[in-house]
């Protein structure tokens, strides 16, 4: 029997994609950068009015989470959906809170991951893949002297909001890194029958 899917889940594949959200889990620093993202940018009360509108297992889940926590795939989708229907900007924010997320986690929490170049960080990117999920794989590709490409195989769990967090927080880990000018293209993507998520990096 196929799993239930949900209301996003029925809508997103009406437009030709879709997302599996059940059986994996993120590390909390996730959950936190994005609600420090909310905090920030729009302050305490509005983060409060964000999780009060979702389930409250849910709720729950986010408002307890630590940076060493494991929090459910589902709920940070769940979370990231309301921030997107509450502050808009569709697939920018989500780019956005992607940006926000290394920045603030590869500065601090994870900042011993930090290298001496790009190819060198997004090499060791499959080591660093498994801190912050439990499920799938990152595979490194270099392409040119400033470009690769990164694919994230064998993930059970997969959505249209992951994917555009994922390019900001490549954008971001680039430019961390000494890149100008960076693109990220997502040339293959799970969420419209793609086997795998397939990231093109190309900086300056």
């Amino acid at each position: 029997m196929l799993p239930r899917m949900t209301d996003t889940a029925s809508i997103l594949q009406h437009r030709g994609t879709f997302e599996t959200l059940a059986g994996g889990r993120v590390k909390g620093v996730m959950v936190r950068a994005h609600m420090d993202w909310v905090r920030q940018y729009h302050g305490e009360e509005a983060l409060g009015r964000v999780l009060r509108g979702l389930p409250p297992p849910i709720w729950h889940e986010l408002d307890t989470a630590v940076a060493t926590t494991w929090c459910s795939f589902d709920s940070l989708i769940a979370f990231d959906a309301a921030l997107q229907e509450r502050f808009g900007r569709g697939r920018n924010l989500m780019i956005e809170l992607g940006r926000y997320s290394a920045f603030r986690n590869l500065s601090v929490t994870y900042r011993f991951f930090r290298r001496s170049g790009v190819h060198d960080f997004f090499r060791r990117s499959s080591v660093l893949h498994s801190q912050f999920q439990d499920f799938g794989r990152v595979e490194y590709q270099r392409l040119g002297t400033a470009s690769c490409e990164l694919r994230h195989v064998a993930a059970r769990c997969f959505s249209p909001l992951y994917c555009a967090s994922a390019i900001g927080y490549y954008q971001q880990a680039a430019v961390m890194h000494g890149a100008a000018s960076v693109t990220i293209e997502e040339v293959l993507c799970q969420c419209t029958g793609g086997e795998a998520c397939v990231f093109l990096v190309q900086w300056e």
